[in-house]
């Protein structure tokens, strides 16, 4: 989602008094690698007795093989039934270690307030006629309050047809209503492997030609002015399916017309997709091509199981609204485009930010629960859009959205922040803003593909509730098992920087040494900078704060190795240094205490 709502969820007053243990926790153990599941829930009995002592049981419920070890996810148990939003993620490392333990788990007691007494039928029959749902998948679990559990019935509803997929609680006793949660992530505003061809936008007009909205050309009700081809690729389309005719149904992606507008999707007689941008089957191409090209990349670095079934897509299945929206569907999950302003599936920040929601909920699935949490959903498709771009062309890469919005439809958002943690604004595009512009600041240092995969393995430990700094540490942990934490500075930097981690892993993370010949800048300990220096004659170095007060100064003697005390307060520092022709050179100290 883009601006308005990303899920238009609803807070359990029956949780607000409940006692919740959530959060990241970071592990150093070692398990075998052959743990069986009655291993694993033993361990973690062990790990929780509060837990325990309350009543509670575990069960593995899935098991993920990554590049980066397996996760291991558990649900709290009661009775032989789940407790509501009670969950565990375990990270194993190759080696066996236990890196992280991310949990969302209840301490009430394990008392049952009720019995499982409403008629599953009606309740279908209900929601069916209210909801327009063809069907719904129906679960027991226990709904955790101050003075136990309360039985209710999750109902997930299923339609090809309905927008909006609904997650329903209903009091298992009563049958009458608790919550409805829209499990949509928003964006407003056969198997032959036959190539054919298609002309699309890489990634949109504006990023192509180099210049902002309105500069040659503006959305003119989708007309196609001569412009347009020229800003256009022509791409191979893989993997297309061919029974008489060409599809746009690959191995990763089908097109379909899922809701209104309706329209029959593209086919091809000769296996050429070569549309202007004013036929509807333009768009059908775009969302074709850029998902199936972004897959393919994904499992390139690694990660074959990301939302490696097709992905149902319907280019203008939000009809004339100004929004995209991913609908989980109940494991059956689908993208919908609206043609509402720019038509969204012209812009491939649209395309990926909205595939980004599906990879998330693949690796991590019903974990979009949560402020930050949902914040975080948002700033991983901001950051894939942002990424994808600037692979593609640089210009202008921090304008997400760069041509459907921006312009008199509504203003984009933007992949650079100077912006704090916590973020002025509380809203989810806030915190997605802070961590998508984060992450690219890191991708500009560490790589492009390293940083990749190192925020898609953290994605299959992402779980409710999770704060920014829970999922910074999940970075790192990411970086650990791929790369043995060769970029645990860079991250920690970066995420220092802002806010979003403190603490001792803050000590002292970054420094710029000045470009001088004779010089070298290195740190020696958290509070000590060693100024180098081999040149001819004598250097004067000055420390200074932002504010511009002197906090001291030395002369540098040719041959000596001078130590510096960095200053015991959070913040940035300059040093500069004068040489002999008199020219001021200026680098960058930055030490961070514990905050």
């Amino acid at each position: 989602m883009y601006r308005l709502l990303a899920i238009l969820g609803v807070v359990l007053p029956a949780l607000a008094g409940a006692q919740v243990l959530t959060g990241y926790e970071k592990l150093t153990t070692y398990q075998p690698l052959s743990m069986t599941d009655a291993d694993v829930c033993a361990w973690i009995s062990g790990h929780f007795p509060q837990v325990t002592r309350a009543g509670y049981t575990w069960a593995v419920t899935r098991r993920r093989a990554t590049p980066g070890g397996q996760v291991i996810r558990l649900t709290q148990m009661c009775a032989h039934l789940p407790v509501y939003q009670g969950e565990a993620v375990l990270h194993q490392a190759p080696d066996g270690r236990l890196m992280s333990l991310s949990r969302h788990v209840h301490t009430t007691p394990a008392r049952p307030l009720g019995s499982f007494e409403a008629d599953t039928t009606l309740l279908l029959q209900r929601y069916a006629e209210l909801l327009g749902c063809t069907a719904a998948h129906i679960t027991r679990h226990w709904l955790p309050e101050p003075g136990g559990l309360r039985p209710v019935y999750r109902l997930e509803t299923e339609s090809p047809q309905a927008v909006v997929s609904w997650e329903i609680l209903v009091d298992g006793t009563t049958g009458q209503e608790i919550a409805r949660t829209d499990l949509g992530a928003y964006h407003l505003a056969a198997d032959g492997d036959t190539t054919g061809w298609g002309r699309v936008f890489r990634p949109d007009p504006c990023t192509r030609a180099g210049v902002t909205y309105g500069t040659l050309f503006i959305d003119s009700a989708d007309y196609h002015k001569p412009v347009f081809t020229t800003l256009m690729d022509t791409v191979l389309l893989r993997g297309l399916t061919y029974d008489s005719l060409f599809r746009l149904q690959g191995p990763y992606v089908v097109i379909e017309d899922i809701q209104s507008f309706s329209n029959t999707p593209a086919t091809s007689t000769d296996g050429s997709f070569m549309f202007l941008r004013s036929e509807d089957q333009f768009e059908e191409v775009m969302v074709y091509y850029h998902i199936d090209t972004f897959q393919r990349y994904i499992r390139q670095l690694g990660f074959t199981d990301l939302q490696s079934t097709p992905l149902r897509a319907d280019a203008h299945g939000r009809a004339d609204a100004d929004q995209s929206v991913f609908v989980p569907n109940a494991g059956n999950p689908y993208l919908l485009f609206g043609d509402g302003g720019v038509d969204d599936a012209e812009d491939a920040d649209v395309i990926i930010h909205e595939y980004g929601h599906a990879l998330t909920e693949s690796a991590a699935p019903n974990t979009r629960v949560g402020l930050e949490r949902r914040g975080l959903d948002e700033g991983i498709g901001d950051y894939l859009a942002a990424a994808y771009s600037y692979d593609l062309v640089s210009w202008g890469w921090p304008m997400v959205f760069t041509w459907d919005g921006h312009n008199e439809f509504w203003a984009g958002r933007m992949a650079v922040s100077a912006e704090m943690y916590p973020p002025a604004t509380t809203s989810i595009y806030a915190y997605g803003t802070l961590w998508a512009s984060t992450l690219m600041q890191i991708r500009q240092e560490a790589g492009a593909h390293e940083t990749d995969r190192i925020m898609l393995q953290a994605l299959y430990t992402l779980a409710p509730n999770q704060t920014l700094a829970d999922a910074a540490a999940l970075l790192l942990d990411a970086d650990t098992v791929l790369y043995a934490g060769v970029h645990t500075e860079i991250i920690e930097r970066y995420m220092c920087q802002r806010g979003i981690l403190g603490g001792t892993a803050c000590s002292l993370v970054g420094l710029t040494a000045p470009e001088i010949p004779g010089i070298q800048v290195a740190r020696v300990s958290p509070d000590e900078v060693e100024i180098r220096f081999s040149g001819a004659a004598s250097v004067h170095a000055t420390w200074w704060t932002l504010a511009g007060q002197r906090m001291g100064e030395t002369r540098l003697m040719p041959g000596s190795n001078t130590r510096l005390t960095i200053p015991a307060s959070a913040g940035l520092y300059l040093l500069q240094l004068v040489t002999p022709d008199g020219l001021p050179v200026t680098c960058k100290v930055i030490r961070w205490t514990d905050m």
